[in-house]
């Protein structure tokens, strides 16, 4: 070393105290001033992770491992609330596996692969959407299936478009099926929410006037009463056995028999074959179910009727005067000549034109109310042509006569 030269100077102590400080100083800071908490910004960039408050402490979880592991950290709640340590288990090989697992086990409405799909046929889905509501609506309104093609042509010339393929009747009765099974589903998963539920009965006809049988369910479901339709089931003979059978397998295909222990209600009209205490459909329902306390119901617009008419059955005029009213509505409804002749009739007297209506039919008093108030308003109209039918008729008996 020259005389002119400066020694190096020696920077081990100066280093070490400087970095010991800086620790020291880091150590009180995380201690006494950093208290580190949760950034919910943090889900933005990780969709598992998730925040949760247990026993008074702040926690962090993965939702994915704690599907799968208990063993991590994330899966019990970590309390380290640093972003590297989010950073750090989302690269580690246990959350990625249990990512993998995941995935495969999502529903598929949910994966991409199904979304991706739904964005490349949105064309074809907006053509099946189409397809399905005119199936619905020909079902609906009791149409034959045969309408459909011609239908899906009608739409295509309102600028709709519905594609080629599938405009057939064999595939609108697909539709109808498919449509009539996800309402069943439906239907069921109330049933299976709802504690009690009340059947409803009645007899009709289907499209070929075959004797069949009508059935609903009433029930409540989260405080809202609901009714809905169970089905319509054809019978050989509309005698109890014959009804009591209909129902009880036209509700068990439909809801298996989840139905049996929550039945509690049946409402029905007043017939003997429905309300008999000893024979009757309700009194076989409850021997089948083995719920003696089933409380049957009157339908009390049929008890209204009912009534009037025990009032009215020891009374002769009552009896003429319904049976003049079912003829004249058969008179007029068996010929459209006399129609027409009367439709003339209220339009030469300057009146609007009031069809004598059925009196009888279902057994409510408003049927026997219209055809009562329609003969009243059209009485002179009525008159008026019975006695030009009958003037014809003594004319067409003299010629024949004197012939």
């Amino acid at each position: 070393m020259t005389k002119n030269e400066v020694p190096p100077c020696k920077k081990g102590k100066a280093a070490e105290t400087e970095s010991t400080s800086k620790q020291e100083s880091s150590k009180i800071y995380e201690s006494t001033q950093r208290k580190r908490t949760f950034n919910p910004s943090w889900k933005a960039s990780f969709p598992w992770l998730e925040y949760h408050v247990v026993n008074k402490e702040g926690k962090m979880f993965c939702l994915v491992c704690k599907r799968y592991d208990r063993s991590s950290s994330f899966s019990v709640g970590s309390t380290n609330f640093k972003l590297e340590a989010v950073k750090a288990h989302a690269r580690s090989d246990s959350h990625k596996q249990n990512q993998m697992r995941f995935n495969a086990t999502r529903k598929p409405e949910a994966t991409v692969a199904h979304k991706m799909l739904t964005k490349l046929n949105q064309k074809t889905i907006e053509q099946m959407k189409i397809l399905f509501r005119s199936a619905h609506a020909l079902a609906k309104h009791g149409c034959p299936f045969s309408d459909f093609q011609w239908l899906c042509s009608l739409d295509e010339a309102k600028g709709l478009k519905v594609g080629t393929a599938y405009r057939n009747d064999k595939r609108c009765k697909d539709f109808v099926k498919a449509i009539a099974t996800n309402q069943r589903n439906i239907t069921l998963s109330l049933v299976e929410k709802a504690q009690f539920l009340s059947m409803i009965s009645d007899g009709s006809t289907d499209s070929s006037h075959r004797e069949a049988e009508i059935c609903y369910v009433r029930l409540a479901v989260h405080g809202e009463i609901l009714t809905k339709f169970v089905g319509l089931k054809n019978i050989g003979k509309a005698n109890a056995d014959g009804i009591s059978q209909a129902l009880t397998t036209m509700i068990t295909g439909s809801f298996g028999s989840v139905w049996k222990t929550k039945v509690v209600g049946f409402g029905t009209d007043s017939a003997s074959v429905m309300m008999g205490s000893n024979n009757g459909t309700v009194k076989k329902m409850k021997d089948q179910l083995a719920r003696p306390y089933i409380v049957a119901v009157h339908c009390s617009a049929h008890l209204l009727e009912l009534a009037y008419k025990g009032a009215c059955k020891q009374i002769a005029l009552y009896e003429k005067v319904d049976l003049m009213m079912l003829n004249l509505y058969l008179f007029y409804r068996n010929s459209s000549l006399n129609r027409s002749n009367l439709e003339a009739t209220f339009h030469a007297l300057d009146k609007r034109p009031l069809m004598p209506t059925r009196v009888s039919g279902s057994r409510w008093l408003p049927h026997t109310e219209r055809a009562a108030k329609n003969l009243m308003e059209g009485y002179e109209a009525i008159v008026t042509h019975l006695k030009q039918v009958c003037s014809q008729l003594l004319s067409k008996l003299f010629q024949s006569f004197f012939a």
